[in-house]
């Protein structure tokens, strides 16, 4: 598995870089306001991160269990919406102009 980036057959143009960039950016808005919240949780009230909550693990550990899996999630959200978009758009700009 190579990682680099797609490439159109235009000439090596990147049609989808700028919606990977805003995608991405509010994918990690999105994980740093839910990392802000644990992290003002354990500043304001460390005491309720001794609460059980699940499977007799406490809060802490499923807090900190709950962000690795939300941050691999994104990551498959984050390339099913980006392989869709440039296929989408390297199909559109690569099919031939009328004219």
């Amino acid at each position: 598995m190579l990682h680099q980036p797609v490439q159109s057959e235009d000439k090596g143009t990147d049609f989808a870089l700028n919606y990977r960039i805003r995608t991405g950016v509010f994918l990690f808005l999105v994980y740093a306001l839910i990392y802000g919240i644990f992290v003002l949780i354990n500043l304001a009230s460390p005491n309720v991160m001794e609460a059980i909550v699940l499977f007799g693990m406490n809060l802490a550990v499923t807090y900190g269990l709950g962000l690795i899996l939300l941050a691999f999630i994104m990551a498959l959200v984050y390339n099913h919406l980006c392989a869709r978009m440039e296929k989408t758009l390297n199909h559109s700009n690569s099919e031939p102009k009328e004219g």
